[in-house]
């Protein structure tokens, strides 16, 4: 990559990075890392694989690897980039991928994370994922005849591990679920609010709410102190 473009996109994550949602300190919680210097980088391994459903739709697209990478630039804030490798359409089997991409890779576009309160009592702590524009990926199944565009305001991701306040370890393992199709588990931050979702579209067609079922591991290069 030249250096231009990579000027190009760190100006446009800082760009984005301005208008991410605000939230009172009561709807945060921190890492804190050993060293007490930013930014802090990570990277993301997959925990199984990672599904993408739609409502009322019957095509489902399951992918064996997720492998990524990110960093914290604030206690609070970050971004993201995932590939999501082997994918997979359950109506033919073919494989499904984005442009530019190796057969069966999807690459989920710059992601920006905020760490939040899902639940302010036993706190569950979570993050929330939104793209620049609204937008998260555009992708094709079956060699073109199946394009599928994933939009929306943003994501919500449970942290399961470490679940203690205050907890100190360099790895975080986070969870996307989706107990009715289409539909995440969290969309809220502190259960009230903005409702975040994500919204998918088939060959231009009628988009429709879209979940993704995924769980994998940030792997930090020191320890951070999970704090809430």
């Amino acid at each position: 990559m030249s250096k231009k473009i990579t000027l190009l996109a760190l100006a446009a994550i800082s760009t984005a990075m301005l208008v991410l949602p605000t939230f009172a300190s009561a709807g945060e919680w921190k890492i804190d890392p050993a060293s007490g210097k930013f930014p802090q980088n990570f990277t993301l391994a997959g925990i199984g694989n990672t599904t993408l459903t739609t409502d009322g739709s019957s095509l489902k697209v399951t992918c064996s690897g997720l492998t990524g990478s990110g960093k914290y630039e604030t206690a609070t804030t970050g971004w993201i980039t995932i590939m999501l490798h082997s994918c997979k359409e359950n109506l033919f089997g073919s494989t499904c991928s984005s442009s530019g991409q190796p057969a069966g890779t999807v690459h989920i576009l710059i992601v920006f994370l905020h760490n939040v309160i899902l639940e302010p009592g036993p706190i569950v702590r979570g993050t929330l994922l939104t793209s620049e524009n609204g937008h998260f990926t555009t992708f094709t199944c079956g060699g073109g005849l199946v394009q599928e565009v994933l939009n929306g305001n943003g994501i919500v991701d449970e942290v399961t591990n470490p679940t203690a306040c205050n907890a100190v370890q360099k790895t975080a393992t986070v969870k996307l679920e989706s107990p009715t199709t289409g539909t995440q588990k969290w969309t809220q931050v502190t259960t009230t609010g903005t409702k975040f979702d994500m919204i998918a579209s088939q060959n231009g067609g009628t988009a429709a709410t879209a979940s993704l079922d995924s769980e994998l591991t940030a792997t930090f290069s020191e320890n951070q102190t999970f704090t809430c």
